[in-house]
């Protein structure tokens, strides 16, 4: 368990993205870092910006896209394209997204994992469905690339910094936390990466288009189209993966 007298910079941490459903207290983890899966797109190859689903799978545009390989990101984008919960258990509404994903199985060309980026970067793909900051380190050495989150809505997750509890060094792990905490070094490592920083006290520190970004993430959580997944049980994992083995055939 986390020494929170050894951690004062927890107080830099925007309340709405301490959130960890497995952790909602930070006994264990503090997250660090957060992105949002959405759109990356070469803007060269698009009529118009691509802001919704129905912008990917537009027939006017013949897009090739690559979807992140996973059963609860891919299907959960589906569910939430489709007005349900990414985390629901309703086997209808898995059906639902398996059958939609289906609909638009000529335009995916591939199932990647977390490197959508290359795809994109290569010329393979128009549009990927990856998480925002592997896009923008991208959109910083090609101003053709751009990334845009789904107006129906998203996934966001965070990156977190755990310490066991039997780890041997436990005071040096809250130091290095309670460093990565500062608005210097969280600033920095926002920047570097790309992905968001969930520490306030970073934010005039940050360059003006991730402040940009921020400040449209949050329109989105403060209009309930910003999804945070939980886990579900096994049987109801189950009918996400042969839901996606399904969509993937």
């Amino acid at each position: 368990m986390l020494n929170r007298g050894r951690i004062p910079n927890l107080a830099n941490l925007d309340p709405a993205l301490n959130r960890i459903a497995s952790d909602p207290v930070n006994r264990f983890c503090v997250p660090y870092l957060w992105g949002v899966l959405g759109f990356g797109y070469r803007q060269s190859t698009q009529s118009q910006p691509i802001a919704s689903w129905d912008d990917v799978f537009d027939p006017a545009r013949s897009n090739r896209v690559v979807m992140i390989d996973d059963p609860r990101f891919g299907l959960g984008l589906a569910l939430i394209k489709l007005g349900y919960s990414p985390n629901t258990s309703d086997p209808s509404a898995i059906g639902a997204a398996r059958d939609w994903l289906r609909t638009h199985a000529g335009r995916i060309v591939r199932f990647a994992g977390d490197d959508g980026q290359t795809f994109l970067a290569n010329g393979e793909a128009d549009v990927v469905i990856e998480w925002s900051g592997d896009i923008l380190q991208l959109a910083r050495i090609d101003p053709d690339i751009r990334f845009d989150i789904p107006a129906e809505g998203a996934i966001f997750a965070a990156d977190n910094m755990c310490v066991l509890a039997d780890a041997a060094h436990h005071a040096a792990a809250e130091q290095f936390i309670n460093f990565l905490l500062t608005a210097e070094h969280g600033a920095a490592l926002a920047n570097k990466t790309r992905y968001i920083s969930p520490n306030r006290a970073a934010f005039d520190r940050l360059d003006n288009e991730l402040q940009r970004l921020i400040q449209r993430y949050q329109a989105f959580e403060q209009e309930g189209r910003l999804f945070r997944l939980v886990d579900v049980d096994s049987a109801t994992y189950e009918l996400y993966r042969a839901a996606w083995a399904e969509v993937r055939r």
